[in-house]
């Protein structure tokens, strides 16, 4: 099998004292539900264009060269309302994201979160299946969603937490250019149920990269959702009922395992599992598409001195999807490698660029119109970053978080000299 260049990109990072390994996207805020970050309080703005390049043109299959603005907003603060707890915003190309927490995460026993979230543009389903490496669509509509969740939540251990609660949210459907005239589209429906969420974090942060360096952090989830779909859908001679009852489950984990002052291991994986005749939840091209799916990735990160960073790897993905004709399901396993790198030259401006050999069939690039880019190009983006506190020191002596010297301290501090423990703030 063939692996495909799947995305290289660019993004030019202004005012930024705060690095995570992960950019802030809809479905890590959905999952991650308290990702580790030096510092607690902050702004981030992205924007950019991204460009799809097709792995040969085919129209047929909406394999094409495509063009869209691309960016993103992500607040994260205090509960504004009580002065505890958190309030999580973001808006992007991948959809929206709101989160208040009322009580505080770190200490207290027991607090409760509210969310809003969904997709009401660039959302896409994208039925269909694997001729060899080639995806072959065979139903592709507008997919709008919207999700509102209550849970409740508790601190059972230091560093390991856990949610459960209620949801409610509307799905709605609508036939495009791209539909098939021989392919039924679902009837819009209403979505509810329960959710139950547990994370456990270990991270440790270096406060000189702004990075996690060490340690673990899992996250996973269980769904049990209940529609009031009524139609059945599909393919003339393949039509189907969504199932009134579904039961979903995926999780999260990431493991970093310093190597050396300068040299870091870590491994990121996510996957997920979903009933057979879930095909909404399935065919959902923002997420590896598959019944059963895993896509893991294995990297090293290299601090070439205080400004500049590589990280090359290799990315695995395994995915069950039923064939051509649904009445069995076939496996597929797609590899490559990634390279990413970051230039640092000041206080509030960084560079990164990125590249990785990826499945042809991944998320949408246009905001109007759904196609198979096999490599995607993002050009810089700009990023503002406020408040936070400022930049460790690493010029002289060793950094605390806050930046400021420790007493006593003298000559160049290496970046893994000062280490500083966060468990889901």
């Amino acid at each position: 099998m063939n692996p495909k260049i799947a995305a290289i990109g660019c993004a030019l990072v202004l005012a930024s004292p705060v690095r995570s390994q992960h950019q802030a996207s809809l479905e890590d805020l959905k999952v991650v539900r308290h990702r580790t970050y030096a510092v607690d309080q902050f702004l981030e703005v992205r924007g950019g264009a991204l460009y799809g390049f097709a792995d040969g043109e085919d129209p047929v299959r909406y394999v094409e060269n495509s063009l869209v603005f691309d960016g993103s907003a992500y607040l994260r603060t205090k509960n504004p309302i009580t002065g505890q707890g958190r309030l999580d915003a973001y808006v992007g190309r991948d959809g929206f994201y709101g989160s208040i927490i009322d009580g505080d995460p770190k200490t207290a026993k027991n607090y409760t979160r509210f969310e809003v979230f969904g997709r009401q543009w660039a959302s896409f389903i994208r039925e269909g299946f694997y001729q060899g490496d080639d995806f072959i669509p065979v139903g592709m509509y507008d997919y709008r969603w919207w999700k509102a969740r209550m849970l409740l939540a508790a601190n059972v251990t230091e560093g390991l937490k856990g949610e459960m609660g209620v949801f409610y949210g509307q799905n709605a459907f609508d036939r495009n250019g791209q539909t098939s005239g021989s392919y039924t589209i679902p009837d819009d429906h209403a979505v509810y149920g329960f959710e139950v969420l547990g994370e456990e974090n270990r991270l440790e942060v270096d406060p000189a990269t702004r990075l996690p360096y060490k340690g673990y952090t899992f996250s996973g989830w269980i769904t049990q959702e209940w529609n009031d779909s009524q139609q059945t859908f599909g393919i003339v001679g393949r039509e189907s009922r969504l199932p009134k009852s579904l039961i979903r489950g995926g999780a999260h984990f990431e493991y970093y395992m310093p190597a050396s002052d300068t040299t870091s291991w870590f491994i990121t994986g996510d996957g997920m599992i979903s009933p057979k005749d879930d095909r909404i939840t399935i065919y959902d091209p923002w997420k590896t598409q598959g019944r059963w799916w895993i896509d893991g990735t294995f990297e090293l990160r290299w601090l070439l001195g205080d400004h500049f960073s590589l990280q090359p790897g290799v990315r695995v993905q395994y995915l069950r999807l039923a064939d051509e004709f649904g009445t069995s399901e076939e496996n597929k396993f797609f590899w490559g490698g990634q390279v990413r790198t970051r230039w640092d030259p000041s206080e509030s401006v960084a560079v990164v660029t990125e590249q990785c050999i990826h499945n042809e069939s991944r998320e949408p690039v246009e905001l109007g119109q759904d196609t198979q880019p096999a490599l995607a190009f993002a050009v810089p983006s700009q990023v503002l970053r406020a408040p936070g506190r400022s930049r460790p020191r690493i010029r002289a002596g060793r950094a605390t978080p806050s930046g400021d010297m420790r007493p006593g301290s003298m000559g160049l501090a290496s970046p893994s000299s000062a280490r500083s423990t966060s468990h889901g703030r």
